[in-house]
């Protein structure tokens, strides 16, 4: 267990809060003397063993209600996420599941439209600046590292000051840079207003032990260009001692560098490329960056427009303040912390986003996969979490298109956050995958879906659902939406497309193959189970109200029902009912039907029905 105040603090927050939602009237003690435990002391060491010790004892006691909450429902298992389902052969049909442009959902077209507050001021584009990889070689500065020494050359190598294996560059213009140092480093420090540099790694391979090895200390903006053809290394080492590192940008050591304060102290560059502004990487070529910090952080907005990057890093892999853009490329990362992260919570409506417009991203993290203060938005690309805490969490998320796959040992997709209360996670478009433990589509506030298919194997445990949020519509789209039956959740019946939750007879194993046929026999839409599950969350815009259907159950025919409700409960019976599982004062969500579980919703606006199995 890490033990960055941060770190404890969130996973904190997280465990009380998704034990409260679920057992409100017996945490409230909890809840109302934890923060003035954790406030007895200032000292760092002893705010950090009482939030260790808080922590503990919360997880403990949400763990044993926890358990006594699973062994009402039957079948439910602890096996872990698979990560070997195919995301996207689950649709049979529509065929072209897995080859939909963004804003479609089957053969429907749905326009993916951009949430908006009224407020909303964020900026999502790349400017044509950012995506120009061109450059001149015959006006370049040439930057050559080779072991201890530093050689320049060029029309402007009187910007470029050298000090040992330092090269500092203070002037606007581009610059090519290339050889090896294991100690040594690059750095940008231009003062002057408006300045713009461009740097071209082309074969650069470069290491620093105790600062970063590519630095922007100042300038308006850094575009760093990979030379087609060309790989480039950044990195640091284990010996690295100018920094601890934290989860947080406030780390601090004592410095006279252009950044430091009136204290003699500057935030650290607690990365192995660090930039104080906005940097974009651009170019066709490929960069590796191994470090024991952060690997690529930026205290303004960061841009990846297009390269073949890869980062492995102790800390954040790609962090981006501000923002963070990908808009091309491919991105591998791998992140003991969180992979892909902006924390800005001081402009809530402009900054704290990550936008996914194009790319291949895969990401593995010990935190969250990806993390926006404020929107986590996926309109293009791909994006594969193949392991997380949380897969993808900000105040909003919105997906308009692309192919993404999550998989997360607790919440896949999670709307909750401090910079923004409205919580909305909306789906317009694209193809998503989500395989979670926790809640696989969980929001604090609203639940949107338009368009798009979802597949969701959510929790084995009883004490998630597949779909959790104070209210749910759906209006296009496909949406498979499994889980254990403990707290399955669909959508209301003022939604504009029929919805219904299928409780099985039994739980059911990993591999199970469900469909739905029309009454003419034509499969409307087919389901593998990554793992075992009980109940069932469905809608298409194949299935109508007051038409017949069947249930197939690995090719064998278990249940004929007729679709009476806008959001009904199918019994493996056939007899249907009309879903209730929304609305309410909160509190403990009130009882579920008769035969089901208590429903949940524990001061969050919601009654939700919980189906036993």
């Amino acid at each position: 267990m890490r033990t960055s105040t941060r770190t404890l603090t969130r996973t904190l927050t997280r465990t009380f809060a998704g034990a409260k939602s679920k057992n409100a009237s017996q945490l409230n003690m909890i809840n109302t003397s934890w923060l003035s435990w954790i406030q007895v002391s200032k000292h760092p060491a002893v705010y950090t063993s009482l939030l260790a010790l808080v922590f503990i004892i919360t997880l403990a006691f949400s763990m044993l209600l926890g358990g006594c909450a699973s062994n009402q429902a039957t079948g439910s298992d602890n096996t872990q996420p698979s990560t070997t389902v195919t995301p996207y052969d689950v649709f049979a049909p529509p065929a072209d599941a897995a080859t939909m442009a963004p804003g479609t959902a089957g053969s429907a077209s749905v326009a993916a439209t951009t949430p908006n507050s009224g407020n909303d001021a964020y900026d999502f584009e790349l400017t044509t600046r950012d995506q120009d990889a061109s450059y001149s070689t015959s006006s370049a500065t040439t930057i050559q590292f080779s072991g201890s020494s530093v050689t320049v050359a060029g029309t402007n190598s009187s910007a470029v000051q050298v000090s040992g294996t330092i090269a500092t560059i203070g002037e606007e213009g581009t610059y090519i840079v290339s050889g090896s140092c294991s100690n040594g480093q690059l750095a940008v420090n231009a003062i002057a207003e408006g300045t713009k540099v461009q740097l071209v790694l082309d074969g650069l391979t470069l290491s620093n032990s105790n600062d970063a090895a590519l630095l922007v200390e100042q300038a308006d903006k850094v575009f760093i260009t990979l030379a087609p053809n060309s790989s480039s290394v950044l990195g640091d080492n284990s010996q690295r001692n100018d920094v601890s590192l934290t989860d947080d940008d406030e780390t601090t050591s004592t410095d006279t560098t252009s950044d430091a304060t009136s204290d003699g102290t500057h935030e650290s560059h607690n990365a192995t490329l660090f930039a104080h502004d906005d940097l974009t990487i651009n170019g066709t070529g490929s960069l590796v960056v191994s470090s024991v910090t952060h690997g690529i952080s930026c205290k303004d907005d960061l841009a990846v427009a297009d390269g073949d990057i890869q980062i492995t890093a102790a800390g954040d892999g790609l962090k981006g303040k501000d923002s963070v853009i990908i808009a091309g490329g491919t991105l591998n990362i791998s992140a003991d912390d969180d992979g892909i992260v902006s924390t800005q919570t001081d402009q809530a409506y402009e900054k704290g986003f990550v936008s996914i417009n194009s790319g291949s991203i895969k990401v593995s993290a010990k935190d969250d996969g990806l993390h926006a203060e404020t929107i986590a938005r996926l309109a293009g690309g791909s994006l594969t979490i193949t392991k997380s805490y949380e897969g993808i969490e900000g105040a909003q998320i919105w997906i308009l298109g692309g192919e993404h796959s999550v998989t997360s040992s607790d919440d896949g997709l999670n709307a909750a956050g401090s910079a923004r209360t409205d919580f909305l996670l909306s789906i317009q478009g694209g193809n998503i995958f989500v395989n979670a433990e926790g809640d696989g589509l969980d929001s604090n506030g609203t639940l949107i879906q338009s368009g798009g298919n979802v597949v969701v194997n959510g929790p084995t445990r009883s004490g998630n659902g597949a779909l959790d949020a104070n209210s749910a519509t759906i209006s296009g789209g496909t949406i498979l939406a499994a889980d254990s039956g403990g707290m399955s959740m669909s959508f209301a019946s003022t939604s504009a497309q029929p919805a219904l939750i299928y409780r099985c007879s039994q739980s059911l194993p990993a591999n199970t193959v469900l469909s739905i046929t029309n009454s003419a026999g034509k499969t409307i839409i087919s389901y593998t189970a990554a793992k075992q599950f009980s109940t069932l969350t469905i809608s298409s815009s194949d299935i109508q109200l007051n038409e017949q259907y069947s249930i197939i159950i690995n090719g064998e025919k278990t249940t004929d029902f007729t679709l009476t409700e806008q959001s009904s409960v199918v019994a493996a019976d056939g007899s249907v009912s009309a879903y209730s599982g929304q609305g309410g004062m909160g509190g403990m969500g009130g009882m579920g039907e008769t035969g089901g579980g208590m429903g949940r919703g524990a001061g969050r606006g919601g009654g939700r029905t919980a189906y036993g199995v």
